[in-house]
């Protein structure tokens, strides 16, 4: 299905094509944004899909409980159909969380929410060094959001997570 690019995720996306300061010497550019979706989150709520969405409605630790991480890193990302000499028109983001991510002290946590965000820290002007601690990163806004059927993950295996996005 579709996911939804969030106001936030609409600004980033302006911001990221757009040049502050020109330069012929790559080392003198300066750009609007300099961070990059790098982070997943999962959550066990649900709202409605659209683009004014300012967090996950329960955002689920991936590691440490409520105390712990929140935002998981992404894969390296990959350009699906893409070959030498062919334009790159989709982005496919991963990530596999292990048995005791997520689903913490044996504990089954039910999966119906995810967003990706930037590694860009809100507070600062999104310069790169956005927190990764639950309590600190799971009150920011994603950049993309979407809910899906309910996966409830335990201890008893990896769930790996493939997010897709494309330009048509």
């Amino acid at each position: 299905g579709y996911n939804i690019w969030t106001l936030t995720g609409r600004e980033f996306l302006a911001e990221l094509i757009g040049i502050h300061t020109y330069s012929n010497t790559p080392a003198d550019r300066v750009f609007f944004r300099n961070d990059r979706v790098s982070y997943i989150g999962m959550g066990s709520g649900s709202q409605e899909e659209v683009s004014n969405i300012t967090k996950l409605v329960n955002p689920v630790a991936f590691t440490g409980g409520t105390n712990g991480t929140f935002l998981a890193q992404l894969d390296q990302p990959t350009f699906p159909a893409s070959s030498l000499g062919t334009p790159k028109t989709a982005v496919r983001f991963s990530k596999t969380f292990g048995e005791n991510e997520l689903s913490q002290n044996g504990n089954s946590v039910v999966i119906t929410e995810a967003g990706l965000y930037t590694d860009g820290d809100p507070a600062l002007d999104f310069a790169v060094g956005v927190s990764t601690g639950f309590s600190e990163s799971s009150v920011i806004a994603p950049v993309a959001y979407k809910t899906f059927e309910p996966i409830t993950k335990t201890n008893q295996f990896e769930l790996t997570v493939i997010w897709e996005v494309r330009f048509i």
